[in-house]
């Protein structure tokens, strides 16, 4: 009858004939380190040459610096015993798979809804962006619980009061998930909301102004908005006028105006720009009355 070993001691040498203990058979066994080099416990190879470990010089202790590791009393099976083993690890394998899976998904699930939550998203993946001008509200919508990012500038899962200001984005718009619970963003998916939000404006009358300069020209005041570059603070005044025409104005001056308050405006036209979709005037050394 033919005898096996476990798969571990598969290569290993037969020093001593099959016994039989309490009804079964065994053998003793010589195998090869797997810790060492013929011994030694190398750290690495130098010109073609081991290089020992500097501890107890390089001496395997696994092995006593044989280079083999004797076991005794190494059960034998017969061919249906070794199939039943195999049969019954593969069982335990995928019993031992399935737990780690399915701990993985617990945690994935748990790993979602936190960032979800942080997220300001609903658990359906859902949230609401305010497009237009959000910075001259940006103080009553973080009041009122909404919350900016980089990603999805002003953004609520519940869009109350805010109804006819806002687009509905899903994440699968603008990524996916791994099987970890980690959100990956799409390449584009800045380019994707930006232009979600510029379709959701409604079409501006706005012109560029001609010639060169504009005098005593009656306008609105509609917002401002700061940032601290490198020459300073610069204060981004933006106005409209009668026809619809958007004028900005960028200046260190701090200048004393009311939004919805009508001005007379003169000064020099520096540029032309398209903003968020909206033909833009540039202005520079403005008066104001």
């Amino acid at each position: 009858m033919t005898y096996k070993t476990a798969d571990s001691y598969k290569n290993a040498e037969w020093i001593c004939d099959p016994y039989e203990v309490d009804g079964k058979l065994y053998v003793n066994i010589k195998k090869k380190c797997d810790r060492c080099t013929k011994g030694i416990y190398a750290i690495g190879n130098e010109n073609g040459h081991i290089k020992p470990h500097p501890a107890f010089g390089g001496v395997c202790l696994k092995c006593g610096g044989s280079g083999f590791i004797y076991k005794d009393k190494v059960r034998l099976y017969t061919e249906a015993e070794y199939e039943r083993n195999k049969e019954y690890q593969e069982k335990a394998r995928k019993r031992k798979e399935e737990k780690r899976e399915a701990e993985m998904l617990r945690s994935a699930a748990a790993k979602k809804k936190e960032w979800l939550e942080k997220n300001s998203f609903d658990e359906n993946e859902n949230t609401y962006i305010i497009f237009g001008d959000s910075y001259s509200i940006k103080d009553e919508l973080k009041a009122a619980g909404w919350r900016f990012s980089h990603q999805f500038l002003w953004h609520k899962p519940d869009p109350a009061g805010y109804e006819d200001r806002v687009i509905k984005l899903n994440l699968s718009e603008v990524g996916s998930w791994t099987v970890y619970g980690a959100f990956v963003f799409n390449e584009d998916a800045a380019d994707y909301i930006k232009q979600k939000l510029d379709n959701a404006l409604p079409p501006s009358k706005s012109e560029w102004l001609e010639g060169e300069k504009v005098e005593d020209l009656t306008v609105t005041f509609v917002s401002k908005r700061e940032f601290d570059g490198y020459y300073g603070l610069t204060n981004i005044l933006t106005f409209e006028t009668e026809e619809g025409n958007v004028l900005t104005w960028y200046t260190s001056t701090n200048q004393n105006l009311e939004i919805g308050e009508s001005y007379f405006i003169s000064g020099k036209i520096k540029d032309r720009k398209k903003y968020k979709g909206v033909k833009t005037t540039i202005l520079t050394r403005c008066k104001i009355q």
